[in-house]
């Protein structure tokens, strides 16, 4: 059974689809150990236009610290881009607009026609490992996080494995992202 909002409802198997999983059924301790195998990240995004076929419609990122990514939506008269990156761990950042001043001066060393139309901040959450955990997180309770903004990909990956857990399939992936694996699995320096 599951509470919210003052309402009971009955289920045979829940599947927690939040960004931050709760603690569903497992214990305070417990659920709070396995937060602490999560980062919480947030990513500065800038929203411009530039003129069609300036960019080939592809998804772009590099390996630099910090890191960039580069997506474009191609419409009937323009390119519309996607640029992101220069993310700090959530609730660390006092001035937000000098990140984006330095995000705009790295896209328009590449894109320098590229005019700003909006501008936001997403939170990813990343794992010590760099893997996503996805699983159960207790018997009939699926969980699926860490998909440090690779959310499309996972999340059907996630909804595929939940589908098959709750018809008790053989899922290739499920050793991979076993959702207990030990906390250090991407060594302890990064863990904590």
């Amino acid at each position: 059974m599951v509470q919210a909002g003052g309402r009971k409802i009955s289920c045979d198997y829940l599947v927690i689809a939040t960004h931050n999983p709760l603690m569903g059924k497992k214990g305070m301790v417990t659920a709070t150990l396995f937060q602490s195998k999560l980062s919480l990240l947030t990513s500065y995004v800038l929203g411009p236009r530039v003129p069609k076929g300036t960019v080939p419609t592809a998804l772009f990122w590099d390996t630099s610290e910090p890191y960039y990514y580069l997506r474009v939506d191609p419409h009937a008269d323009h390119g519309y881009v996607i640029f992101g990156g220069e993310n700090v761990k959530t609730g660390q950042e006092d001035n937000t607009n000098q990140v984006f001043q330095r995000l705009t001066e790295c896209l328009h060393s590449v894109l320098p026609m590229a005019t700003i139309q909006h501008r936001w901040m997403g939170q990813v959450v990343e794992t010590d490992d760099g893997l996503p955990f996805i699983g159960e997180n207790a018997h009939r309770e699926f969980i699926a996080t860490g998909f440090c903004g690779n959310g499309f990909t996972l999340g059907t990956l996630s909804a595929m494995m939940a589908r098959d857990r709750y018809f008790d399939r053989k899922n290739p992936w499920l050793d991979l992202f076993y959702v207990d694996r030990r906390p250090f699995h991407g060594g302890l320096w990064r863990y904590v």
